[in-house]
């Protein structure tokens, strides 16, 4: 009788829905993000993603190669051979800013919040970006200025971004805590 393992939902759609396999801890978690609205924040969405790849690590369902940034994970011949199911995850209220603020704030409330996971989203591929200009740069290092300008371009414009997230984040905040005031 085959073994059967419960895996959170997201995960279950990542790896088996989708098929996810000899992935990186960011690529997944950006997958992880075009799947769901759960996350609001890319690094709790990195951690959510590391704590599950390690815990089915240490079940020897995925093996690892290569350290940092560069680990990828691999699915093993005993992730193949067991039956998993998606847990049925019993939604947890999310913490809903617009729930805490009266009807006439709520637009302005999910705009905002539209606005942030669109610039965390492009904040991410400009990250992405910045990392392979590094890796390009350490494999052709005769055609470091080939590289250069748009690896300095890719580092202006994810400053600019990561500004404008945390200015949204800074104005969520402060509507949050003013409805909570009322």
């Amino acid at each position: 009788m085959p073994h059967v393992i419960k895996l959170n939902q997201h995960i279950y759609s990542l790896l088996i829905e989708k098929e996810c396999n000899g992935f990186t801890i960011v690529e997944l978690r950006d997958e992880l993000l075009t799947v769901t609205d759960t996350y609001q924040d890319i690094d709790e969405a990195r951690k959510f993603i590391y704590r599950q790849t390690t815990a089915l690590e240490r079940k020897e369902l995925l093996n690892s190669k290569g350290s940092g940034r560069h680990k990828k994970y691999f699915k093993t011949e005993l992730f193949n051979n067991v039956t998993f199911v998606a847990k049925q995850v019993v939604i947890e209220q999310e913490k809903s800013i617009s729930s805490n603020t009266d009807n006439q704030a709520s637009p302005l409330v999910e705009t905002l919040l539209n606005e942030k996971k669109h610039f965390e989203a492009e904040l991410a591929i400009l990250l992405g970006e910045v990392d392979e200009y590094k890796a390009l740069q350490k494999r052709f290092p005769e055609h470091l200025s080939l590289f250069y300008s748009a690896l300095d371009d890719a580092k202006n414009n994810s400053a600019k971004l990561l500004g404008k997230v945390n200015a949204l984040t800074t104005v969520l905040a402060s509507l949050d805590n003013g409805a909570r005031q009322c």
